[in-house]
């Protein structure tokens, strides 16, 4: 088993931490890296897990095994990622708003 988590907690999870989600694209250019972010956002609104199982299914959800390191120390964290094109099927709105 590569990653194993309780049905009812990662429900619960994704609908508390879904429910309202902003998305703010981003460019890098340059060495060393610097990021520039543009004047438009993301903004969905209504989504529930069983969206989230119905891409996953499909095959637009993939699992996205990694280490983060934290004051020297290693802690796993294991996130589900989507393609940006795939994102307006997480929720039952969303849209493109202006920051101008």
């Amino acid at each position: 088993m590569a990653a194993g988590w309780d049905f009812a907690n990662l429900l619960n999870h994704w609908n508390r931490k879904h429910a309202k989600a902003a998305y703010v694209p981003s460019e890098s250019t340059g060495k060393p890296k610097q990021y520039r972010f543009g004047d438009r956002v993301k903004l969905g609104t209504g989504t529930d897990f069983f969206k989230f199982m119905r891409l996953a299914h499909s095959g637009q959800v993939y699992l996205d095994p990694a280490v983060k390191i934290e004051g020297g120390k290693q802690k796993k964290r294991n996130q589900f990622r989507v393609n940006h094109s795939d994102l307006p099927n997480l929720y039952d709105d969303f849209q493109s708003v202006s920051l101008i």
